[in-house]
């Protein structure tokens, strides 16, 4: 089971005139972590932390907009999204893209996400989120940036 070891994620909204706007436009992610946020899961390298440091950029989730009135982007899930972002453009090479989206579903438990909100989310990241198989990027490596994958790019 995952837990967040850190306290609730602090966040920030990135506007014009911000030291991270160039960067947050050319990745379409509008939001930047404010502090730490610590994940432990047992499906991510064997139960190490997943540590999520701050101005790393984020969409929050992906959801397309017109399902936005149900399912913003962000909502009680939002900390679980950024676990699932961070793991998308780490794509660790001892985790599949479904091993991803299955801590996504831990984590959107741990925040006590409804059950149907989360099984709809979780599908939703299963069916249309990024895809990518553990042997593959065993041989080929991260995607190429790092971090600096666009959403586009990952999908």
């Amino acid at each position: 089971m995952g837990c967040f070891l850190t306290g609730s994620p602090v966040f920030a909204r990135i506007i014009p005139g911000d030291p991270d706007y160039a960067r947050a436009k050319k990745l379409k992610r509008w939001h930047r972590v404010e502090k730490v946020i610590r994940y432990r899961s047992d499906k991510v390298l064997g139960g190490e932390i997943l540590e999520i440091e701050p101005g790393y950029l984020t969409d929050f989730a992906s959801v397309p907009w017109l399902l936005r009135r149900w399912f913003p982007q962000d909502g009680p899930w939002t900390g679980a999204a950024v676990v699932h972002d961070k793991l998308c453009d780490m794509r660790p090479a001892d985790i599949s893209s479904r091993e991803a989206a299955d801590i996504f579903l831990e984590a959107m438990v741990d925040l006590h996400v409804g059950v149907h909100s989360r099984n709809i989310m979780h599908a939703g990241v299963v069916c249309f989120g990024p895809q990518w198989d553990r042997t593959a990027e065993r041989r080929s490596g991260p995607p190429k940036g790092g971090t600096d994958t666009s959403a586009s790019d990952r999908r």
